[in-house]
């Protein structure tokens, strides 16, 4: 009885120390990120993002909430696959490709992963947002062409 035992316990420590180890590849938090947005699970998402891409997780929230609760509760049972995950990885960054297909359509996404601490956090800065330095067109200014003016001034000597 104790040699079974015994032998549970070392096939459980291996199991987890495995599975720990899988987790912290560039290619296994990718696959957890893109799952965890795919199914608004944006708590989670927000432990594998780096702390520069955290505002991108909170404008997804505000995003999800003019789905309404319908698209809330298809999201929480959507089952994301992620195929030909396929990560290049160079020091403390790794820039990842796969498609992502959650049911509907098949999208193929990057991700960019940075290395923070001995843990892969996944970086992705809002996109699309207008740049802070511009300042506001203003609708009711009116641009006139410039004339070109031609003149000749004959100088005598």
């Amino acid at each position: 009885m104790k040699k079974v035992v015994s032998l549970l316990l070392v096939v459980v420590a291996l199991v987890a120390f495995n599975s720990c180890k899988k987790s912290e590849t560039p290619e296994a938090v990718a696959d957890k990120y893109l799952k965890a947005i795919g199914q608004m699970k944006f708590d989670e998402a927000k432990t594998l993002v780096t702390e520069e891409s955290k505002p991108t997780i909170d404008f997804m929230v505000q995003m999800s909430t003019m789905g309404g609760e319908e698209a809330k509760k298809a999201a929480a049972t959507a089952k994301i696959e992620i195929k030909d995950m396929k990560c290049e990885t160079k020091g403390d960054a790794s820039d990842c490709v796969c498609k992502v297909n959650d049911g509907k359509k098949e999208e193929e996404t990057k991700l960019h992963l940075v290395k923070k601490d001995g843990k892969w956090l996944v970086e992705q800065k809002k996109e699309g947002g207008a740049p802070t330095e511009t300042a506001p067109a203003d609708s009711t200014k009116t641009e006139v062409a410039p004339v070109a003016e031609e003149t000749k001034t004959e100088v005598k000597k």
